[in-house]
């Protein structure tokens, strides 16, 4: 199950059986249940390398090619490093052309239900942010959708320095975070004071 063809069965099973329960929640229905969709395209701001981390990471980079008898025999932890310093780099000059990372954000009240999607894998403290003000009975959030933003780490991580935390794992900070949280609820909370 973790090739492509195997997560196009997974997604086939998921999607027959979303689509099941919907056609019986339809028939059970008494009434007219309220159904509206939201998307918005949200920038968010793109989480910045500081200059002085660019030059240690073009430092690193130096030294390691110049330490080298044979760059053909790296070890893994040599390669992730040199994964993660690349991608320091990478990000400073993007972010020299691009002070965004836009998102593309589907709400969608069901009922007494909102589904909130987004393309992060969030830190759990987003998602009990915006369940805990959400105006809906419940509230279901879909991540890793609509394209791949990777870990949204809060300040708190980003100060830890975890693996799921670091610049490179994602594309957006916690001040983006703090954004995604807001734009969602009131576009959730919109929805239920109709």
């Amino acid at each position: 199950m973790f090739d492509i063809k195997g997560m196009e069965e997974i997604g086939k099973r998921i999607s027959r059986e979303v689509i099941d329960k919907y056609e019986e929640a339809v028939m059970d229905m008494h009434g007219e249940t309220c159904f509206k969709h939201v998307v918005k395209t949200l920038p968010l701001p793109l989480r910045r390398v500081s200059e002085a981390d660019y030059v240690r990471a073009l430092k690193t980079i130096d030294e390691f090619v110049k330490n080298r008898d044979n760059i053909k025999h790296v070890t893994g932890d040599e390669r992730n490093a040199m994964h993660l310093t690349c991608g320091i780099i990478d990000r400073y000059h993007r972010q020299q052309e691009e002070n965004n990372y836009n998102i593309e954000l589907h709400v969608i009240r069901l009922g007494d239900i909102a589904f909130a999607s987004n393309p992060f894998e969030l830190f759990l403290d987003y998602g009990l942010r915006i369940k805990a003000r959400s105006l809906a009975e419940q509230t279901f959030l879909l991540q890793l959708t609509a394209g791949s933003g990777a870990y949204l780490p809060t300040e708190k991580a980003e100060r830890g320095g975890h693996y799921s935390a670091y610049i490179t794992s994602g594309h957006v900070g916690h001040e983006g975070g703090d954004m995604l949280v807001r734009e969602t609820l009131d576009i959730i909370n919109g929805l239920f004071k109709e």
